[in-house]
């Protein structure tokens, strides 16, 4: 099953000719979500093989206007596209009454689900997988999301089964899947040819924060960390000021947590060019090498660990 990043909008508050503001989709197999709305998110959606209609839940990390004023232009497409299922909105503690009052402008005939989410809290199957949140320093509530595939079966030892009489076919599927099987009158345990079980992907998404220490724990061990990097270091101060990182930062973060990947987006217009990109990405890499700064679009595709 595929798990693929989509950048919708890699860049900060202000959108520029080439970076929208903050959205980014995520596909499991056929299932969909989105961490964050911004404006003309669903106008980038069209650019890509994501559709609103097969959308099941958007996750916000915090309520400013970059983040989630494409929510109503979205569910405004979904009604006309005939929508019938509910669409689940996660945003942090706190969030209940503002949502209501900008979806409630905009009246559509499916179910809007709004949930509360704390850092003590957890999501149960989106998109089939496990999300936990933290909170982060932005001046308001806000939430960093990490997403969890569950555990995969133990690799099938096919010359073992073979040893044991185990047929090339159904038989081995069985056992892959944790269920005994009977072969000349003898009985045969996954536990004998069949490998621990496996961790899935998983996947951290920091939202807008200042440098966060806690981060690099909440994000232990993830394939990949797409982490807010709005300033270079020779504007630290403000990030500072304004409880944003600065892309050595990030990365900071990223090779505490030890991940295998690093995208760096919330970018500010300041970085508009190919050598504003650059420095980003030279201080970041000489810290977590690494790291990349998708440009909006990009398609990544998390692999399966081994």
């Amino acid at each position: 099953m595929n798990l693929e990043l989509f950048f919708l909008g890699t860049g900060a508050s202000v959108p520029t000719r080439s970076r929208n503001v903050p959205s980014l989709g995520i596909r499991r197999g056929s299932r969909t979500l989105l961490i964050d709305c911004g404006e003309g998110t669903q106008r980038q959606i069209q650019a890509t093989a994501l559709t609103l209609p097969g959308l099941e839940a958007v996750l916000l990390t915090h309520l400013h206007g970059d983040h989630v004023l494409g929510l109503p232009g979205a569910i405004l497409s979904m009604e006309m596209a005939g929508r019938t299922t509910p669409l689940r909105i996660v945003a942090p503690t706190g969030s209940r009454r503002v949502l209501e009052t900008l979806l409630g402008a905009f009246p559509v005939s499916f179910p809007i689900l709004l949930e509360e989410m704390s850092e003590e809290g957890e999501l149960a199957d989106v998109l089939g997988c496990r999300v936990r949140a933290l909170r982060t320093r932005h001046g308001t509530s806000s939430l960093a999301y990490r997403i969890d595939e569950p555990r995969r079966p133990g690799r099938l030892d096919r010359d073992r089964a073979a040893s044991l009489g185990v047929p090339e076919g159904p038989l081995l599927g069985l056992l892959q899947k944790g269920e005994a099987v009977e072969v000349a009158g003898r009985r045969v345990m996954p536990s004998e040819v069949v490998g621990e079980e496996r961790r899935g992907r998983s996947l951290v998404a920091s939202g807008d924060t200042a440098y966060l220490p806690e981060l690099a724990t909440f994000a232990r061990g993830a394939d990949v960390l797409v982490h807010e990097a709005t300033y270079g270091e020779e504007h630290a101060h403000l990030a500072a000021e304004r409880d944003h990182s600065t892309a050595a930062q990030a990365a900071t973060v990223a090779a505490d947590a030890g991940v295998e990947g690093l995208y760096l987006v919330h970018l500010s217009p300041r970085y508009h060019d190919p050598q504003g990109i650059e420095r980003l990405l030279a201080e970041a890499r000489a810290i977590f090498p690494n790291t990349e700064i998708p440009a909006d679009l990009t398609v990544v595709e998390i692999p399966l660990p081994g």
